[in-house]
């Protein structure tokens, strides 16, 4: 009975180590990788009533990495344990007793830690990127604003002079100039900001 669970504990913590091995020393370290030139995830710059926005949100990336880890808890949690083997079952009761994989790596500080690490890594990217592209986005939010507010039928029915209409033709131009300048990609970290919805 002692082996067997011992045994058992042996095949856990050898796949404890490996999972959190996965996680930490090869997605987390990629993530941090300052050798990246350009993200691993492409975001969209927008914008709403508040300013500039990025889609998906940092909500949604923080989700998906809960998502993925869960999803790999999940898939080891199926492989079979030691305690679970029928010709061990005769010799240790206690199977029901012994704790679950998943309880057991959630619990872990290490685990925790790289979950942290990972949320707050999207975070400071995401920070970086809003104060990085945010200049650079200006001259677009005003072009967003006139596209807005523009409604064809109302402006078909209006009687332009042609010092009017040559105005609005100057200013189509002069958006045309300041959506060459913007750049369509920036790479910060994990993300890579692309302006190509803005600029269509």
């Amino acid at each position: 009975s002692d082996f067997v669970r011992l045994a058992d504990c042996a095949m856990i913590e050898t796949v404890v180590d490996h999972v959190l091995f996965s996680f930490v020393d090869v997605l987390l370290a990629d993530f941090t990788d300052p050798q990246h030139k350009i993200g691993l995830f492409e975001v969209a710059v927008g914008f709403d009533d508040d300013g500039m926005i990025f889609v998906p949100k940092l909500d949604d990336f923080c989700a998906m990495a809960t998502r993925l880890a869960d999803d790999v808890i999940d898939l080891v949690s199926r492989i079979p344990r030691v305690l679970d083997a029928r010709g061990c079952a005769e010799h240790c009761d206690s199977a029901a007793y012994a704790s679950k994989f998943e309880t057991l790596v959630r619990s872990l500080p290490r685990y925790r830690n790289f979950m942290n690490a990972v949320r707050a890594k999207f975070a400071d990217d995401f920070d970086v990127s809003r104060q990085h592209n945010g200049p650079n986005f200006d001259i677009v939010r005003a072009i967003y604003e006139a596209s807005r507010t523009f409604d064809p039928d109302t402006y078909r029915l209006e009687d332009d002079s042609y010092a009017t209409a040559r105005k609005e033709f100057e200013q189509l131009l002069a958006y045309q100039r300041d959506l060459e300048k913007v750049r369509t990609r920036d790479s910060v970290g994990t993300i890579e900001v692309t302006s190509r919805q803005l600029k269509q």
